[in-house]
């Protein structure tokens, strides 16, 4: 799936990201998260192991879940078997605590690319329940075009014949509205004598929609 002025997202529940946090906690925070997701969550004791072998016998991602392990493309819990996104570096202020310890997973990672495999039927749902597109900020398509998601498939050459691509794409108007204009202040409050008048600096005005054009 790509798209050209916006971004997917995939909408995770609580736990369905491990997280992969850099620097020398980076194991601790992964052996917490077994301990609270894969025992308090999932209720899998299997995950827990997985979180809490040593790194040298720690498979990738534990079984069942895709990704790459990495704080780019971390493990997932999906039902593919490939999962390829350009995801966006781990970011403590996208795992809010959401109660009981629970630590939740980034819900939503921006790509304007998404690669994903498995059975027809697992694909479909997860596109159907899990995918959802966004369009950039103050993109319209009165100014900027006509946005398209374009869908490819491959597969992969099933019944031992060449694999056979197919490619379609949808429009998605996305219908322009008034933005807020912006005031920024880049002096501070500054102390004056009474009845001594002063010029009004500092103040700098912007409106999002001040350039936009019709392109039709």
């Amino acid at each position: 799936l790509t798209c050209k002025y916006g971004v997917f997202s995939l909408e995770l529940d609580v736990c369905s990201v491990i997280p992969m946090e850099t620097g020398e906690d980076r194991d601790d925070k992964i052996r917490e998260w077994g301990v609270r997701c894969g025992i308090g969550f999932y209720r899998d004791v299997t995950i827990s192991e997985w979180a809490n072998s040593s790194v040298a016998f720690r498979t990738t991602c534990p079984t069942g879940w895709v990704g790459a392990g990495t704080p780019e493309n971390p493990c997932v819990n999906l039902p593919l078997t490939f999962l390829n996104t350009s995801w966006g570096l781990y970011d403590p202020e996208l795992w809010p605590d959401v109660g009981m310890g629970y630590p939740s997973g980034q819900s939503h990672i921006p790509s304007r690319t998404i690669q994903l495999a498995g059975t027809l039927g697992n694909l479909q749902t997860v596109i159907r329940n899990k995918v959802n597109y966004e369009p950039d900020l103050y993109f319209n398509t009165m100014n900027l075009g006509k946005e398209r998601v374009t869908v490819l498939t491959n597969d992969l050459g099933n019944f031992n014949g060449p694999a056979i691509e197919t490619t379609q794409s949808f429009p998605i108007f996305v219908q322009a509205v008034n933005n807020h204009p912006n005031i920024t202040f880049t002096k501070q409050a500054e102390p004056i004598l009474e009845d001594e008048p002063i010029k009004v600096e500092g103040v700098v005005l912007n409106d999002p929609d001040v350039d936009e054009v019709q392109c039709f």
